[in-house]
C-alpha cells in the first residue's frame, strides 16, 4: 500500500491510551491495519458461521450442482 500523505485522525484520550496499550511495538499505521484486517475476518466468519446454522446439506448440495453449472458455461 502506498502511503502518499500523512492525515491525523481525533479521537478521545481515553480510546488512544485503550489502542496504544493493544500496539506494542507496532506502527500505528501497521496495528490499524492488523486491526481493520481482523475486523473484516471477524465479519467474514460471522456471516460464515449463519450459512451454517441456516443451509441444510441438500442446499449446499444444490448450490454445488449450480456452481458446477456456471464453471461449464
Amino acid at each position: 500500500m502506498s502511503m502518499l500523505g500523512k492525515t491525523t485522525i481525533t479521537i478521545s484520550v481515553e480510546v488512544k491510551e485503550f489502542l496504544d496499550s493493544m500496539r506494542g511495538n507496532k506502527s500505528w499505521e501497521d496495528f490499524l491495519l492488523e486491526l481493520a484486517r481482523k475486523a473484516k475476518l471477524a465479519d467474514k466468519l460471522l456471516a460464515l458461521r449463519e450459512l451454517e446454522r441456516i443451509l441444510t446439506i441438500d442446499d449446499a448440495e444444490k448450490l454445488m450442482k449450480i456452481i458446477d453449472q456456471v464453471k461449464l458455461k
